[in-house]
């Protein structure tokens, strides 16, 4: 990602949510598991948190009501208004 600076953590989910719970105003960036299965994006400058992952996890947390999801395709627009 030209013109960013990242820092590289290791650990699971918990730890994953432990840094968004040290009063970072957001989510990390990005996180995935060791397999690759499936990864989270969340872009500093959008409104939005993507996921890729299997069919059936897309599914799962479409259907979850507790989370404002949507699908998304990789060729959909981002940002303000999109």
């Amino acid at each position: 990602m030209p013109s960013r600076s990242f820092a590289l953590y290791r650990g699971g989910l918990d730890a994953a949510r432990a840094l968004w719970d040290l009063s970072w105003e957001q989510s990390p960036n990005l996180w995935w598991p060791d397999d690759h299965s499936w990864c989270v994006a969340t872009e500093i400058d959008l409104t939005s948190t993507y996921l890729g992952g299997p069919a059936a996890l897309v599914r799962e947390l479409l259907d979850d009501r507790r989370i404002n999801a949507q699908p998304a395709r990789p060729g959909d627009p981002i940002g303000a208004g999109a």
